[in-house]
């Protein structure tokens, strides 16, 4: 009755008094917003109520996860209709608008009539990531609570649904343009990095990859310097130092660098300067880092003819510093200084320490070319695509390790965006993402130790799981299924509708937004044959490997989703305890029971029924001795030519049927080679 009397009535301060009362009520019809007109000699109003109600920390979160083709939405729309509640998709690529086969969408018979929030609301052309996705979804949960309803977190997308559940999880990024609003901070109320005000015009600045492949350090990124003579390796660092000054003082991007991103491309502890060093530095970036470059040359220089006299070379210090930057402003070096000091170095290197030498000035390059390729990064933090494109997985792992090393460690020199990002980290906010990890976890926890903290009072994880071999009869049925859909034809449509003129589904990058649904890639061939040769034995044949390749990536896909689970709850870490309920699906005739299962559980916890001794009970976390964390490292099998992250990775690799594949062919290889030898040497020997 409140809110008729407050809608219809001319609204005084009383009703005003007693609108705020109802809204701080824990009232289960409580309204979202009210409207009343303002114009005409009336009033609007309008109040959120989301910010009365009760915060996440005191509600409990339901989620349900599990490999694809699991049953995730059917378990989701029958605990939303029990509960009265309403399903939040956890899913990276369904909430792009399109491709409702290929992502396999639930179809409006199959959600029930059940609203389903962050299902396909982004455009193609857009890009969701994970701190996006974070603030849509938990205004979504939260305006569903207001509303006196339950919501229920659906989906197989394990970083978005960490982003929800945890409080702590994500380190933000860098503008609010990109991660939103509420992500821009260090999260104890201090403001995240600076904006410059050149940020603004960063899209009239061209950074493709030709406008750097223009340089000659990045059109041989991969070439290996080498040199044979004292001379060439002398002529081999005045090209290495050129090419970098001329990026410096050509590429116009550079100018536009914000001066703070400029002095994080030095990490804070490379030279021993300090921060009151770096504020005098000039706006001019260009004059800075050749500066640095001239700097660097004499410095170099002068250890290696010292080094020459004392015989010691392990003193040198090759990288480039933010030491060099100070001492060449203030010492206004030049091209002059670095090519007197070569020359007295050149005449003074003879036989003895030639291969000292050449030794010193290949390292010197390479340390010249990294600073070159530093400053390439700090021009790309927000173009992934053209930093991995420009620069090698190795050496962006190593540029990697140079911010924060114990991050790299952990990461595969394949795996080009957790890289990139852990460099983008630090280029960002001038600090490594491992203690921005631990600032945050204190911070929210209040502990001294840093913990990833629930943002719920307590999260109830229905993880549903089926038997390896029935679950891949199943997921190779769907994707038949999909194709009885009209599959293809979706593809087509998108793919019509998806690239430009001229352009090829090659070109596409199929690690971003909508292209990343299992099945894009895979049909690019087909996709790519014209129209008229559609029903050719030719263009079927390619159709059935787009099938089987679509097929096999779906259950290598479903196998990581079940790791991550294992992984990230079952196993003690650094993170408060998710509670587990494991559900067997794999005999479907157990449906009905294993769904009143989900749902009693859901009931008890919301205290709608007493719990009894059929209720079911989370699973225990697994007990981790010290031997059975992984050891990071770079791990690599030259048998099978693969690089592995950490000891277990590698271990496991060496175990698999794989490696003992690849060594027995590589044995009977051997022996064949033997047999061949020795025929040859002994031609009439009877075998």
């Amino acid at each position: 009755m409140v809110w008729n009397k407050l809608l219809l009535a001319t609204l005084k301060r009383n009703n005003f008094v007693a609108f705020l009362a109802a809204a701080a009520a824990p009232n289960p019809g409580i309204l979202c917003c009210c409207y009343c007109a303002f114009r005409s000699g009336r009033y609007r109003l309008r109040r959120h109520v989301m910010d009365a109600c009760p915060p996440l920390i005191d509600r409990p979160l339901f989620a349900v996860v599990g490999c694809t083709g699991t049953g995730k939405t059917k378990l989701g729309v029958r605990l939303a209709k029990e509960l009265d509640g309403e399903v939040v998709s956890a899913d990276s690529i369904q909430v792009y608008k399109g491709l409702d086969v290929a992502t396999n969408k639930a179809t409006e018979e199959e959600t029930e009539g059940i609203p389903h929030h962050m299902m396909g609301t982004l455009d193609w052309d857009d890009e969701c990531n994970v701190h996006q996705y974070k603030n849509q979804a938990l205004q979504i949960i939260r305006d569903i609570y207001s509303r006196g309803k339950v919501p229920i977190l659906v989906g197989g997308t394990s970083y978005y649904i960490e982003s929800i559940i945890y409080d702590n999880s994500l380190v933000s990024g860098g503008t609010a343009a990109v991660v939103g609003e509420d992500d821009v901070g260090t999260g104890d109320g201090r403001p995240g990095p600076a904006a410059d005000a050149d940020d603004a015009d960063d899209a009239a600045v061209d950074l493709s990859v030709e406008s750097f492949r223009q340089h000659a350090t990045f059109r041989h990124a991969n070439d290996l310097i080498e040199a044979q003579t004292v001379a060439g390796a002398g002529l081999m660092y005045a090209n290495a130092l050129g090419d970098a000054l001329q990026f410096a003082w050509t590429m116009p991007a550079v100018e536009r660098l914000p001066a703070a991103r400029y002095r994080n491309t030095y990490v804070a502890d490379d030279g021993g300067d300090d921060d009151d060093d770096r504020e005098q530095w000039p706006s001019s970036v260009a004059e800075c880092e050749m500066a640095a470059l001239y700097a660097h040359g004499v410095r170099v220089l002068d250890a290696v003819t010292e080094a020459q006299v004392h015989g010691n070379y392990d003193v040198i210090r090759y990288p480039v510093l933010g030491t060099d930057v100070t001492a060449g402003l203030r010492q206004r070096y030049s091209m002059a200084d670095v090519r007197n000091r070569m020359d007295v170095l050149l005449a003074a290197t003879d036989e003895s320490c030639e291969a000292a030498f050449i030794e010193a000035m290949r390292r010197t390059c390479a340390e010249v070319e990294s600073r070159t390729q530093r400053l390439a990064l700090a021009l790309l933090t927000e173009n992934e695509r053209t930093a991995v494109e420009l620069i090698s997985p190795r050496a962006l792992r190593a540029h990697a390790a140079y911010y924060d090393q114990a991050a790299a460690l952990e990461l595969h020199p394949h795996n080009t965006r957790k890289v990139f990002r852990t460099i983008q980290i630090y280029l960002t906010w001038g600090k490594r993402k491992s203690e921005l990890f631990k600032e945050q976890r204190t911070q929210v926890t209040g502990s001294d130790v840093p913990l990833m903290a629930l943002r719920f009072k307590e999260v109830h994880m229905m993880w549903l799981t089926c038997d390896d071999d029935v679950l891949n009869r199943r997921l190779e049925k769907r994707t038949d299924d999909m194709v009885d859909r009209g599959l293809v034809d979706e593809l087509c449509r998108f793919k019509t509708a998806k690239l430009a003129e001229n352009e090829r589904l090659a070109d596409l990058d199929y690690t971003k937004g909508v292209l990343q649904c299992i099945g894009v890639k895979q049909f690019q061939r087909y996709l790519q044959m014209p129209a008229e040769c559609r029903g050719t034995d030719e263009c079927r044949a390619v159709l059935a490997d787009a099938l089987t390749a679509m097929k096999d990536v779906t259950k290598n896909y479903a196998k990581r989703q079940r790791r991550w689970i294992n992984n990230r709850f079952l196993k003690p870490g650094d993170k408060q305890a998710v509670s587990v309920y494991r559900l067997d699906c794999t005999d479907l005739a157990d449906w009905p029971a294993l769904s009143d299962q989900a749902v009693e559980l859901a009931l008890v916890v919301l205290g709608r029924r007493p719990r009894t001794e059929f209720t079911l009970e989370p699973m225990a976390i697994a007990d981790e001795n010290a031997d059975t964390r992984p050891v990071y490292g770079e791990y690599y099998c030259n048998d099978c030519d693969r690089v592995f992250s950490n000891d277990i990775q590698y271990n496991a690799h060496m175990a698999s049927k794989k490696h003992v594949k690849v060594m027995k062919k590589r044995k009977r290889k051997l022996q064949d080679s033997d047999n061949d030898e020795e025929q040859h040497n002994y031609p009439h020997k009877k075998l």
